[in-house]
C-alpha cells in the first residue's frame, strides 16, 4: 500500500500549510462533505432563493452521485464517468479535469494547495488544486466512499476492503490502519484529538487520532452507513437498525435514541438546536438535541438518500423522485422545490446565494434566483 509519489517540489510547498488544517476557508465555502469536519451541514447564514431555477448546469458523462463541494468560487463535482471537476461557480465554465482509474466515489476536500478525493479505483488521489494533476495517490484494495477528512497534517478516511486509514497529507504515506468488521462506505468526523467512524459491522468507533489507539467503540444494531455528526460534544449518527444515536463523544456512552420506520443511512445536519435526519422511510426528522424527542416530519415524494444540509432557518435536500426540496426548519413546511431531470443521491453544497448538486442522470446544477 506505497503511496505513488509526483510532483515532490509541490509537496514542499504545503507541508507547512496542512500542519494546521484546511487552510484559510472563507465564510462562502463548502470545502468538504457536510461542510466541515465535524459534519454538521450547517451553515448559519439564510440563502435568499425564493424563485428557484437551475442558474447553471454542468454535464458529465455519467451518473453524479457524489456531493460536490466549494472553495475559492470552484465547485467540485466527481461523476461516475471516472473524472473529478473544478467548475467556475460563476458560469458553470471547467476549469480542469481529472481522471481516476474509476468512478469517483468520495465528495472532494479542498484546502487552498490540494484536493483529496476516493475512487472505485481503490485510491485515495491527491490533486494540485490549481492545475489538476496528480500529486501522489495511496492504493487500498477497496473503493473509497469514505469522504476523507482532515486534521494535524493527517488525512483520514475508510474503504470497503474494511480498513480505516491515517496518511501522512504531504506525502500520502501510511501512519496508522484499523481493520473492522465490515465495509466503511462513509466519512469520519474529528472531535479535539479524537477520529470517529462507523462500519457496516453496527460499530461507532473513537481513535486517538495521532497514535492510532481505539478509545472506545459504541455497538448498534446494524450496519453504519451513516457519517457520524459532532456538536459540542455528542455525537450524532444514523444505523440500519432504524435509529438515530446521540452519543457522549468522550467515553462512547449512549444519550438517548429515536427510532424512524426505517434506515437511517443519510448523514445527519445540526443546528444549535435540532438533528435533521433524511429517513428511508421517505421522511426528514427535526428531533430536539436535548431529549431526543421528534418535533417534526416532513414527508417526501420518496426515499432520500441525500443528506440534508441546513442554511440559516432552511432546510435543503434532493430525493429520489427528481426534486429539490427547501423546508421550513421551523415547523417542516415546505417552502419550494424544484425539479429536475436525474434521481438524487448527492447532498447540497451551500454557498453564499446558491445550492449545489449533483444528479443521476449525470448534471452539476447551481440552483438559486434567477439571475
Amino acid at each position: 500500500m506505497s503511496p505513488i509519489r509526483l510532483l515532490p517540489g509541490v509537496l514542499l510547498l504545503v507541508a507547512i500549510f496542512l500542519l494546521s488544517g484546511c487552510g484559510n476557508r472563507g465564510v462562502d465555502d463548502w470545502a468538504q462533505f457536510a461542510g466541515d469536519a465535524q459534519n454538521t451541514s450547517y451553515r448559519s447564514h439564510a440563502l435568499q432563493i425564493n424563485d428557484p431555477v437551475s442558474v447553471w448546469q454542468f454535464e458529465t458523462d455519467g451518473p453524479a452521485r457524489v456531493s460536490p463541494v466549494l472553495f475559492k468560487n470552484v465547485v467540485y463535482a466527481g461523476s461516475d464517468d471516472g473524472h473529478l471537476y473544478a467548475i467556475n461557480q460563476k458560469d458553470g465554465a471547467q476549469v480542469w479535469r481529472y481522471q481516476l482509474g474509476r468512478s469517483v466515489a468520495s465528495a472532494a476536500l479542498v484546502t487552498d494547495e490540494l484536493v483529496f478525493v476516493g475512487g472505485a479505483d481503490n485510491k485515495m488521489h491527491a490533486i494540485d488544486r490549481e492545475t489538476g494533476s496528480q500529486v501522489w495517490s495511496f492504493q487500498t484494495s477497496g473503493t473509497i466512499s469514505s469522504s476523507p477528512v482532515l486534521s494535524s497534517g493527517m488525512l483520514f478516511f475508510g474503504s470497503w476492503n474494511y480498513t480505516f486509514y491515517a496518511l501522512d497529507a504531504n506525502s500520502g504515506a501510511l501512519k496508522w490502519e484499523f481493520r473492522t468488521g465490515r465495509v466503511i462506505s462513509a466519512a469520519p468526523a474529528i472531535f479535539e484529538e479524537l477520529v470517529i467512524f462507523g462500519s457496516w459491522d453496527g460499530n461507532l468507533y473513537a481513535f486517538d487520532k495521532e497514535s492510532g489507539t481505539k478509545v472506545w467503540a459504541f455497538e448498534t444494531g446494524d450496519g453504519i452507513a451513516s457519517s457520524p455528526a459532532v456538536s459540542d460534544g455528542v455525537i450524532y449518527v444514523g444505523s440500519r437498525d432504524h435509529h438515530l444515536y446521540a452519543i457522549d463523544a468522550r467515553n462512547g456512552a449512549k444519550i438517548w435514541k429515536t427510532e424512524g420506520e426505517a434506515w437511517f443511512d443519510a448523514s445527519p445536519a445540526i443546528t444549535p438546536e435540532l438533528v435533521i435526519a433524511a429517513n428511508y422511510d421517505h421522511h426528514i426528522y427535526a428531533i430536539d438535541r436535548s431529549n431526543g424527542e421528534i418535533v417534526w416530519r416532513f414527508k417526501g415524494e420518496g426515499p432520500v438518500l441525500s443528506s440534508p444540509s441546513v442554511a440559516g432557518d432552511v432546510v435543503y435536500f434532493g430525493s429520489w423522485r427528481r426534486l429539490v426540496h427547501a423546508i421550513s426548519i421551523t415547523d417542516g413546511t415546505e417552502l419550494w422545490r424544484h425539479r429536475v431531470r436525474g434521481d438524487i443521491s448527492s447532498s447540497p453544497a451551500v454557498g453564499k446565494n446558491e445550492i449545489y448538486l449533483g444528479t443521476n442522470d449525470g448534471i452539476i446544477h447551481a440552483i438559486g434566483n434567477r439571475r
